[in-house]
């Protein structure tokens, strides 16, 4: 089960109002069989998954989109450092002004 399920599992229990146990207007496609269906849908493609890993075992960061490798250059690890301080840059200056460097990045 996907850990967002849990979650509104354990949100219909906590408040006893159930999301996804009562058929409403708000979940017009909402019936058991399309619950029991999902659900096998689910497991279906986990197990899938599980048989077969589309990633490789490997300490390299790899882009998924392209497969490039990441080399000694790539900040993604100081991303957060690196946005809060092109944020403080741009603090009082309008949008349209703002022009990113890559040198900055």
């Amino acid at each position: 089960m996907l850990s967002s399920s849990v979650i509104c599992k354990a949100i219909e229990n906590y408040t006893d109002a159930p999301t996804w146990s009562t058929k409403s207007e708000q979940h017009i496609d909402y019936n058991l069989a399309r619950d029991t269906n999902d659900k096998s849908d689910i497991e279906l493609l986990q197990e899938w998954f599980s048989k077969r890993n589309p990633f490789s075992e490997t300490k390299e960061l790899i882009s998924l989109s392209s497969g490039v490798v990441a080399d000694l250059d790539v900040n993604c690890g100081r991303a957060y450092d690196i946005g809060t301080n092109l944020f403080a840059q741009f603090s009082g200056i309008k949008f349209s002004e703002v022009k990113f460097k890559k040198v900055d990045v």
